[in-house]
């Protein structure tokens, strides 16, 4: 990811001072829902492509309500590596996690609710 000379990953401010935009214009243009101009899209996109600029997960959770975070319990009575079945489900979890850009929270169960 691109950072700031502070050593601080951009955000979608830097790329709104950036081209002289608004914070609510580069949404539109990354989200690419409500009105915005075609050559306006076109010059965010080709900016944060240039700059590797990825949205915050946190800040699009807390915009959509949504955590982006899956919860996995598993038993405590073994460790992941005496249980091929929890391993496998949990490696299987994660790398489609990956994909959509989730985070998982991993917590062992010490008795049973």
């Amino acid at each position: 990811m691109e950072t700031k000379e502070s050593g601080q990953k951009m955000t979608i401010s830097d790329v709104a001072e950036a081209l002289n935009i608004s914070k609510t214009t580069v949404s539109r243009a990354i989200s690419g829902k409500g009105r915005i101009g075609a050559e306006t899209r076109r010059r965010v996109l080709e900016y944060i492509e240039e700059h590797n600029y990825k949205p915050s997960v946190i800040a699009k959770g807390l915009a959509q309500s949504k955590s982006y975070n899956i919860g996995w319990v598993m038993p405590s009575d073994y460790s992941v590596v005496d249980l091929p079945f929890f391993q496998k489900c949990l490696m299987g979890l994660l790398e489609m996690l990956r994909q959509w850009i989730m985070m998982c929270l991993c917590v062992q169960c010490h008795r049973m609710i």
